[in-house]
């Protein structure tokens, strides 16, 4: 039976990829739609494949000594296989239907993922990973109903079968208990099974899973955000004056070819003028990784008529560009929502000897004002972790990370004001989508990651009531930093 160890390339190698296990990861809420004959395809293909490559050997490698489930390599087929499709759909279009261009193209990822890796290497990660969803529930709520469980009502509702065969596997590796309440069956974490989740969060901590979890829920959330510019603009009313003064430093010429990483709506290339300023003789291409914002980016560059800027999909830390293609790469309020190291290496990659980087960020601050610990107290309740996702950079990370290939170095800070006198638009924007707390908020279940999002709104609301709008607005540190190439 494969340990964690014996997965960990396998696993890294997801992370890396362009392939999604967990449904509620890939921007789905409460089911999965799919285009005509798609779900029958896609079954057909999970059957099909499972019974031409699956053989008993794999029983072993997998299952060990414990008994064979001849459901989980369809499962994991399947389950990987629409997710995957899905957050095809989603980013090639923002769809919320599953079509038979994105599940041809899951299924093609998959298939090559797996015979790259091995079928029961892949499998038994899937069967990790979704056992993770199923301690970190167990872990939550501390004992749950045996059916609840099974159908995954609290924590898996997307799926289509019962987790029977995995509560059967976790007892008999003693992780669970089954206990009867009030006449009715109740299951709950043993010792060792507290033990074995902490053991299964740490690995998926170190390998890099739970950064890259953490960032599919914030890019699915940052989708969510139809209103994106006006929360933005109420949220950070100094957010106009930060874009202009990060483009008067960085000096963009015209016919320069420009990277903006992480252009969310489009409003630092469009609104604050460096599109005007480079001009139809050069090309801004901004990239971003939710289909809902690019989608607004992209109706606001059709309207106003500058063919010179294209809006597409994408990451800082995995850029579609060949080497010394820009000039100026620029990123405004996003490179602390990356992995920095990656984004930063990435982005000299892409950018031409001599060409600048540029970006104003947000850093890590301490918020310890009686309006904030009153109101995210449900928050700071949950169990603390010393897990790495996504905490905001110190004062001299980025630069830090700036000293190989780059010379010239500027770095200052600026202080500038969060407003929090709009409940609903700061449990959406800071709590939900840059995720402040991500290393607490892993402790969640998907359904008290939902409650939680409107119980704290409504706290919201009641803060409102005690507290002063001057109170309610807050100074913190954005930093610039602005390099250039010398390699």
């Amino acid at each position: 039976m494969y340990s964690l160890q014996d997965l960990r390339d396998v696993i890294v190698a997801l992370c890396d990829s362009p392939i999604v296990i967990s449904p509620w990861l890939a921007y789905i809420r409460y089911g999965v739609d799919f285009e005509s004959d798609v779900y029958e395809t896609m079954r057909d293909e999970a059957h099909e494949f499972s019974l031409l490559h699956w053989n008993e050997s794999y029983d072993i490698n997998v299952f060990g000594t414990l008994p064979v489930s001849p459901r989980l390599p369809e499962n994991a087929f399947y389950e990987t296989a629409i997710s995957t499709a899905y957050y095809y759909s989603y980013n090639q279009g923002k769809s919320t239907i599953i079509h038979q261009d994105a599940a041809k193209q899951a299924i093609w990822s998959l298939t090559t993922f797996i015979e790259q890796h091995g079928f029961d290497k892949f499998v038994s990660t899937y069967a990790y990973v979704t056992a993770y969803e199923n301690y970190v529930a167990l872990n939550y709520y501390g004992e749950m109903r045996e059916l609840d469980f099974v159908f995954g009502k609290l924590h898996r509702p997307w799926i289509t079968y019962t987790l029977r065969d995995e509560l059967m596997f976790m007892h008999v590796l003693g992780v669970v208990e089954v206990f009867i309440k009030n006449n009715t069956r109740y299951i709950r974490l043993t010792d060792l099974g507290k033990q074995r989740f902490f053991e299964i969060q740490h690995f998926l901590d170190e390998v890099g899973f739970l950064s890259l979890r953490s960032n599919l829920l914030r890019i699915s959330s940052f989708s969510e955000l139809n209103d994106y510019d006006n929360i933005f603009d109420v949220i950070f009313p100094m957010g106009k004056k930060i874009r202009k003064q990060l483009l008067d430093l960085a000096i963009p010429e015209p016919g320069m070819k420009v990277l903006e990483f992480g252009c969310g709506s489009g409003s630092f290339t469009l609104e604050s003028g460096l599109a005007d300023t480079v001009g139809p003789k050069g090309l801004v291409l901004g990239i971003d990784p939710a289909p809902g914002l690019l989608a607004q980016a992209n109706y606001k560059v059709k309207t106003a008529h500058k063919p010179w800027v294209q809006f597409v999909h994408g990451i800082a830390e995995h850029l579609p560009y060949a080497d010394n293609t820009f000039d100026l790469v620029i990123g405004f309020a996003s490179l602390h929502l990356t992995n920095w190291n990656k984004a930063i290496r990435e982005l000299r990659r892409v950018l031409k000897k001599g060409g600048l980087f540029a970006s104003a960020h947000s850093i890590h601050h301490q918020v310890d004002l009686p309006f904030f610990t009153e109101w995210f107290e449900p928050i700071f309740k949950l169990p603390g972790t010393t897990l790495n996702s996504s905490s905001m950079p110190l004062e001299k990370e980025i630069p830090n990370a700036l000293q190989v290939g780059f010379s010239d170095l500027q770095s200052f800070i600026q202080m500038a004001p969060t407003v929090y006198a709009h409940p609903e638009y700061v449990v959406r924007f800071l709590i939900q989508s840059v995720d402040l707390y991500a290393n607490r908020m892993l402790q969640l279940p998907w359904g008290e990651r939902q409650k939680l999002f409107d119980h704290l709104i409504d706290r919201g609301q009641e803060i409102l009531e005690k507290y002063s709008n001057e109170e309610l607005t807050v100074d913190y540190p954005v930093q610039f930093v602005l390099a250039r190439k010398v390699e």
